[in-house]
């Protein structure tokens, strides 16, 4: 051990700090995935919003393989009948799949949603992903008052909606579960021809933040993601409205599957990530914009901190 020590003294001193940080990265490492709280849902019940497609849609997918029941929620009744023929390849034989249709702009039936999926299952939910969103971009002066509320109605509101009809249930059979919301890179990094997404997609993020610290004292683990640009549908429907210098920045990203997004969100809630991104830009973004939340590497973050804050 002395001579351990007498080695890393002779050192210059610059070699001496790097050696320290990178072994205070290795320790936090080593302590972070020891405290991981991984995925396991099998035979447990899973609820997905926006299930019908997209992110929800392969995320339905890959909780399925996992062995879990799953349900999945959308408007749309044709949408819903597509996807529980698509996922049904996925579904272990002894396990359920359901879809309900539900507006989730609407409280009183994302209540009976919830109840009727619940008794469906035969068990209170366990995971829910919150992922039923939409976007109707255009220039702030140009749109109607409408499709303001209209996306706070849908990316805000409806995961309001979600979180208040099954907690109660979820809380009263002494579930320890876990409620994830989807909002988006826009709430990171908000630019032009998203005033109205980026203001219900942030709202949703403080919604998050702060129901985090409740729901966590009742056991249930709370939270966010920021997926950038998935080619859904939704994506296709978009660029009718979507303002050219819009597209222009968009179009420097690129687009990832909704497959590659669902990988990123099932490794975040493996690791017991507060907020899961998956891109190194976004997570840089996070790191820069963390506030009070929980971050996921204390040590690297701080290192990485002066350098994305400059």
């Amino acid at each position: 051990m002395e001579s351990i020590y007498n080695v890393f003294a002779g050192l210059n001193v610059y070699v001496q700090i790097l050696l320290f940080l990178i072994g205070c990265i290795m320790v936090s490492s080593v302590l972070k995935y020891a405290r991981r709280p991984g995925f396991d849902v099998d035979n447990k019940h899973v609820l997905i919003t926006g299930g019908s497609e997209g992110l929800g849609l392969a995320f339905a997918r890959v909780c399925l393989k996992l062995g879990a029941n799953v349900t999945i929620v959308s408007r749309s009744k044709d949408k819903l009948a597509t996807a529980v023929q698509e996922l049904s390849a996925d579904k272990k034989a002894d396990r359920k799949l359901f879809s309900y249709s539900c507006d989730v702009t609407n409280f009183e039936d994302v209540q009976k949603m919830i109840a009727a999926c619940n008794e469906e299952m035969n068990r209170t939910t366990d995971v829910v992903v919150v992922s039923a969103g939409m976007a109707t971009p255009g220039l702030f002066l140009e749109q109607n008052m409408s499709v303001f509320h209209k996306l706070m109605d849908v990316n805000y509101f409806g995961a309001v909606h979600v979180a208040k009809a099954c907690m109660p249930p979820m809380i009263a059979n002494g579930v320890k579960g876990r409620i994830s919301f989807v909002s988006s890179a826009a709430a990171l990094t908000p630019f032009v021809g998203f005033t109205q997404y980026c203001g219900s997609k942030s709202a949703l993020r403080g919604f998050a933040d702060a129901l985090r610290c409740e729901a966590g004292s009742q056991g249930i683990d709370v939270s966010v993601m920021f997926p950038s640009n998935i080619d859904t549908p939704g994506f296709v429907e978009e660029q009718k409205t979507k303002p050219e210098p819009t597209k222009t920045i968009e179009a420097l990203g690129g687009l990832v599957s909704p497959e590659e997004v669902a990988e990123y969100l099932l490794d975040g809630l493996k690791n017991g990530h507060y907020q899961i991104t998956n891109e190194l830009f976004l997570e840089l973004s996070r790191i820069q914009s963390n506030g009070l939340n929980p971050r996921n590497s204390l040590v690297t973050e701080m290192l990485w901190y002066p350098i994305v804050c400059k």
